[in-house]
């Protein structure tokens, strides 16, 4: 077939690899940014969360890798140390059966240790957080023979003030002819002002088949806040739901929630920014095993987290901006699986939510939770000023004039 890996330049080793992972053609993602990438160019890769984006640049850059340099010429930056060794989990297992070293540095690891591995060992591939690569750079990571650079998850690094210290500190460090690849599962008007104004002769790749619309069923129910936890907590039990998160917009409300259903018997956990890293790894592997059948998390907490099998998301509150609501609804359906996102919201919050349906392109079904089952709402009253129908930004059909 004409979409497979090889036919884009990937060579047999991995593609070995991807088969035996069930992986046997390229997303839209892929098919666009391996060729470019492969090439040379500065690409900025904009996919939703769970389109593909990672084996997008990681595929053609170890393709480039030359074994015979016992030097640095691969850095792959993600913001979270999550982030961070998931991208190197998957560079390990492409490479296991190669020769080539490949590092991870991350900002909870032992410096010194760290350091000790950089006195033995020349990596041709590093992934690592920003900070932590800064440091290193100081003394024993060599970055002048860098002929690439990735930046995963650009709008977090570049937009964010803090975060846009160590990003422009990398930046220059980078030798004149590196190449820059930029990936985001958001696209603001600001993040390509930035990118066209910086990078030399960007590509930019777009492909908007993220939140999958076939695949996603995109639920609301509206309730008093009061009545919200009793919800959240029936529709966990009458959906059976044993892969789940539940978004959140404080550390607080992360705590509450997980106390109210852990005391109703629920199998929930939380994933806090507050926890160390192995905190957080113990509360994935439950999560994983299936000793723990919720997670809880802030959008902080849980961004580009790469979390397999997740069947339902649901907003317990709405996020400020609309492109949170796109990555959370990315924690589910990845990948092209089917996956369902379910908002409990107020009257309140409607205009809000339609407005991101029309922005995204979605429908959205209002449900009514009642004697503990989800049914379509058949409300005489409408709670909105459009009816009670389900919200859709699909035009009408219009009959054909004779």
């Amino acid at each position: 077939m004409s979409n497979q890996f090889s036919n884009l330049g990937i060579s047999e080793t991995y593609v070995n690899v991807l088969t035996n992972k069930g992986i046997d053609a390229p997303t839209k993602i892929q098919e666009q940014g391996i060729p470019d990438i492969l090439a040379g160019k500065n690409v900025v890769l904009h996919s939703q969360t769970g389109s593909g984006k990672t084996l997008a640049f990681v595929l053609p850059l170890l393709e480039r890798l030359d074994e015979t340099k016992q030097e640095l010429q691969v850095l792959i930056i993600a913001p979270t140390q999550e982030l961070a060794m998931q991208i190197f989990q998957e560079v390990k297992d492409l490479t296991k059966d190669t020769a080539f070293e490949v590092e991870a540095f991350i900002g909870s690891g032992n410096i010194k240790r760290q350091l000790e591995k950089l006195k033995k060992v020349k990596p041709q591939l590093v992934v690592g957080t920003p900070r932590r690569i800064l440091e290193l750079a100081e003394s024993k990571l060599k970055l002048h023979q860098v002929e690439a650079i990735v930046f995963d998850e650009a709008d977090r690094q570049i937009l964010d003030k803090k975060s846009n210290e160590d990003y422009v500190q990398l930046e220059r460090k980078m030798p004149g002819n590196c190449q820059f690849i930029y990936a985001s599962a958001t696209a603001t008007p600001e993040l390509i002002k930035r990118l066209s104004e910086k990078v030399k002769d960007p590509v930019f790749l777009s492909v908007n088949e993220g939140i999958v619309k076939h695949k996603i069923d995109h639920l609301f129910i509206v309730g008093d806040r009061r009545q919200q936890i009793d919800h959240l907590r029936g529709i966990i039990r009458n959906l059976h739901i044993t892969r789940g998160m539940v978004f959140v917009n404080s550390l607080e409300r992360v705590k509450e929630t997980v106390e109210k259903l852990t005391y109703h018997g629920v199998k929930a956990g939380a994933l806090s920014s507050e926890q160390d890293k192995f905190q957080r790894a113990d509360v994935m592997q439950k999560f994983s095993n299936g000793d723990l059948h919720i997670l809880v998390a802030t959008d902080v907490a849980a961004r580009g987290i790469d979390i397999q099998n997740v069947t339902h998301v649901i907003n317990l509150q709405l996020t400020e901006e609309k492109e949170g609501y796109l990555h959370r609804a990315g924690r589910t359906g990845r990948m092209g699986k089917e996956g369902i996102v379910i908002s409990l919201i107020t009257r309140h919050e409607i205009s809000k939510l339609k407005k991101w349906a029309q922005a995204f392109g979605i429908t959205l079904q209002e449900k009514q939770y009642q004697y503990g089952k989800l049914t379509d709402s058949r409300l005489k009253e409408a709670p909105y000023k459009n009816g009670a129908k389900p919200i859709s930004t699909k035009p009408e059909k219009r009959s054909a004039k004779k």
